[in-house]
């Protein structure tokens, strides 16, 4: 038997498959905050809705998730110092991943 994580009673307003929903729905959130949360300061490419792609240094989000702030944001304009994108506009956020150092010392 599947140990339940959810906080609302299983009755007839919630029933299992709400219920495995709603822990899909909050894992999800959590791991979102967490990319959100490791982003913080790093580069970041991103694609509008029009298809504008630019770069920009990724600095947080509101808590709905709604907004973005970011920093060094390149435009066509020239460099935007501080700006908060809706998260409506935005197609895509790509982190670009930091090349793999390893030591070899001693090897």
């Amino acid at each position: 038997q599947r140990a339940r994580t959810c906080p609302f009673p299983l009755d007839g307003a919630m029933s299992l498959e709400n219920c495995e929903e709603a822990d899909a729905r909050t894992f999800l959130r959590a791991r979102m905050l967490k990319l959100y949360s490791s982003a913080e300061d790093r580069p970041v490419n991103i694609r509008f809705q029009d298809n504008l792609e630019t770069s920009a240094t990724f600095r947080a989000t509101d808590a709905s998730q709604g907004s973005l702030l970011v920093s060094q944001l390149q435009t066509p304009l020239g460099v935007i110092p501080s700006a908060l994108l809706r998260q409506t506009d935005v197609v895509s956020l790509h982190f670009p991943l930091e090349s793999a150092q390893t030591n070899h010392q001693g090897a």
